[in-house]
């Protein structure tokens, strides 16, 4: 099981250390020091990680740039009338794939 730990310092990157009871005691043997590099906020009793920086401009527009962009489809020309349509698909035009009529489109 892994030991429950508790925070000491009051400010910046806490170095949290094991409560007192087994996790302790088994820390305190093999020699294993508990460090964490980012803060914690103890919110109602839920822990939150919380981000040691400000998130740069640069960053959030390019996190954004992906939510944000159109979707980008591939087109293609129909071998029959020259309309365009998607890669293997029917052509919604003059209902033709490969070559042969696959539905009919009336006018």
């Amino acid at each position: 099981t892994l030991p429950v730990l508790r925070s000491k310092s009051k400010r910046g990157a806490k170095s949290l250390v094991p409560e007192e009871g087994r996790a302790a005691r088994w820390l305190a043997q093999s020699g294993v020091r508990a460090q964490i590099e980012i803060e914690e906020l103890d919110i109602g009793g839920i822990r939150v990680a919380v981000p040691k920086q400000k998130r740069s401009r640069s960053r959030t527009h390019l996190k954004r740039v992906k939510m944000y962009s159109p979707i980008k489809v591939a087109v293609s020309t129909c071998p029959n009338c020259g309309e365009p349509k998607q890669p293997h698909r029917v052509c919604l035009h003059c209902g033709f794939y490969g070559g042969r009529q696959i539905l009919e489109i009336g006018e």
